[in-house]
């Protein structure tokens, strides 16, 4: 006759309605529940990706790569998924599924803190967007700056352009003025006219 150990001792049991099911450690009894809740707290990661799991180790067919994710599903989705298949189910299982339910809720986190929660996440973002927000003004105003810088230039350009238009004009008139009231070498005088025109820098 084989005796059994304190640690052969299965001592967790299923209290599912005719499960018959006992396990040594409460872990391996929480995930065995699951499967008599229907409840699937995994879900693949990928975007667009509905598939939902009851434990961790499984993989998505269409996602092989990726790992799965803890995500609890309201009781509203699990009680759908349990009474799904209402026909077979006895009065004593919904009964029990209902218990479950409870027990579950009451192990969430109060409604208050995951408000709070929901507060913080929502202040978050609106610190991201007006960081956003700020960063794009930065970039504004520095492209409106080098607008400013760019346009300034071209005006300098185009009144240097203008100076010097004036400068020849004045030492055409000049050497003109001479030719007309001197005469002579044509090349001497525009030499003399040349420096008769003085014109500031």
């Amino acid at each position: 006759m084989k005796f059994l150990s304190v640690t052969d001792e299965k001592k967790y049991r299923c209290d599912f309605p005719d499960c018959t099911k006992c396990f040594k450690q409460s872990s391996q009894l929480k995930n065995h529940l699951l499967l008599h809740s229907t409840e699937k707290p995994f879900i693949c990661p990928a975007e667009g990706c509905l598939v939902r799991y009851t434990h961790s180790s499984r993989i998505c067919p269409s996602h092989s790569g990726l790992k799965l994710i803890k995500q609890p599903e309201t009781s509203e989705e699990i009680r759908h998924r349990f009474y799904g298949d209402v026909e077979n189910l006895t009065e004593a299982a919904k009964k029990w599924f209902e218990v479950y339910l409870s027990k579950r809720e009451r192990k969430l986190p109060p409604a208050s803190i995951k408000k709070r929660f929901d507060d913080v996440k929502s202040l978050q973002e609106i610190l991201e967007d007006s960081i956003m927000k700020v960063t794009d003004s930065e970039e504004d105003i520095s492209q409106d700056g080098i607008m400013k810088v760019t346009d300034s230039k071209e005006e300098i350009h185009q009144d240097e352009n203008m100076l010097q238009e004036i400068r020849d004009g004045l030492l055409f008139y000049s050497f003109l003025k001479d030719l007309c009231q001197k005469g002579g070498d044509s090349k001497a005088l525009f030499k003399k006219s040349c420096h008769a025109v003085i014109i500031p820098n």
